[in-house]
C-alpha cells in the first residue's frame, strides 16, 4: 500500500472516530464527488473501524461492497428505532389507516384489489367532484378506479353507521 493511501486511511479514520459526517467527509476528502468515495471505499473501506461509545463495529477484511460508514447521527437514529422497536412494531401489526396529519400515503386493503362480485351502475354526481377523483385515480396508477370507488364507499359507511 502507498504512503499516500495509509496517510489518507489515517486521516478518513480519524474524521470517523470525530463523529464527522460522511457528507462532510466526501466534501473534505474526496472533492464532493460521491463516486469517487464509493469507489475508494470499496478499495480500502475494509482498512477502517468505526468506533462509537457503546458500539463497535469493524468491516469484515474482504467484503465486496460497502454502502456508508455510519455516524454519530446515523447510530443515535438506529438507537432511536431500536428503544421504540415495540411501539413501531404494534403500529405495523395494526389493521388501522393513520390520519392524515400523521401520514399522507395511500393504502388500500387487499380485499379491495380483487373483488370478484362488481356491478356495473349509473351514479350522478358533481363534475368537479369526479374530476378531482380522476385525477387521484391517475396519480394512484397502482390501484384500479374501481377499488378507489370501493373503498371510499366503505369507508364512508362504516365511518357514517
Amino acid at each position: 500500500m502507498q504512503q499516500q493511501t495509509k496517510k489518507k486511511i489515517d486521516e478518513i479514520q480519524e474524521m470517523i472516530n470525530a463523529g464527522v459526517e460522511e457528507k462532510e467527509i466526501i466534501k473534505l476528502k474526496f472533492k464532493s464527488s460521491p463516486k469517487a468515495y464509493k469507489e475508494w471505499i470499496e478499495k480500502f473501506g475494509n482498512y477502517l473501524e468505526i468506533k462509537n461509545k457503546e458500539v463497535i463495529v469493524q468491516q469484515e477484511r474482504g467484503i465486496e461492497e460497502v454502502n456508508f460508514i455510519p455516524t454519530q447521527k446515523d447510530i443515535e437514529k438506529l438507537k432511536s428505532l431500536l428503544e421504540n422497536a415495540d411501539d413501531l412494531l404494534g403500529l405495523l401489526n395494526k389493521n388501522v389507516v393513520c390520519d392524515t396529519d400523521d401520514i399522507n400515503v395511500l393504502y388500500v386493503p387487499d380485499e379491495f384489489l380483487k373483488l370478484e362480485d362488481v356491478k356495473v351502475s349509473t351514479v350522478r354526481l358533481s363534475k368537479k367532484i369526479e374530476e378531482q377523483f380522476n385525477e387521484l385515480v391517475a396519480k394512484e396508477k397502482r390501484y384500479s378506479k374501481t377499488s378507489l370507488l370501493n373503498l371510499a364507499l366503505v369507508e364512508f359507511i362504516e365511518k357514517y353507521k
